[in-house]
């Protein structure tokens, strides 16, 4: 019986830990001025096509969007497919231990200037990049931005076969 309420004791204690508040994130959080604003600003380049300039513009602006933030552990993996030069956009935010958690999106855009596909997720990961910057956090953080989605998951496949080191099938 004991046993059991040691047990019990530890998982409760793990769980009130686990929900702590952190007042850190809380006022990170409030001082989001226009969340709507990444949106438009992705949405001005236009449509984002393998190729195209205004996919190269928005490269550089995603690229300028962290730097502004502070990061300087920014990682571009190129590679050619179909002609078309591919640029992934890795930002990583070290943490306390060598793990690490992806929060990820993509940043071509087929039919239109792509708000909705995907503007609002470049926006949410940058927004989030902003948000954790200058929090202390378990485990690392990497933003990752993929190209060529549109056409056949190019990008987050080539990433997880380096990541993995042999193919993975979507």
């Amino acid at each position: 019986m004991r046993i059991l309420l040691y047990c019990s004791f530890c998982v409760l204690t793990l769980q009130v830990n686990a929900q702590q508040y952190n007042p850190n994130i809380n006022a990170a959080l409030n001082a989001i001025q226009n969340p709507v604003e990444r949106v438009r600003q992705f949405e001005s380049f236009g449509t984002k096509s393998a190729g195209s300039s205004q996919k190269q513009q928005t490269f550089t602006w995603i690229v300028d969007q962290y730097r502004q933030l502070g990061y300087d552990s920014i990682r571009v993996d190129s590679f050619v497919d179909g002609g078309h030069v591919v640029r992934n956009i890795i930002v990583t935010k070290t943490g306390i231990d060598s793990s690490y958690i992806v929060v990820c999106g993509h940043y071509d855009t087929r039919n239109g200037p792509g708000a909705n596909d995907n503007g609002s997720g470049v926006a949410a990961i940058i927004e989030t990049a902003n948000v954790l910057r200058n929090l202390n956090t378990i485990r690392g953080i990497q933003f990752i931005h993929f190209d060529l989605e549109e056409d056949g998951f190019v990008g987050s496949d080539y990433h997880v076969n380096q990541v993995l080191g042999q193919p993975f099938d979507s």
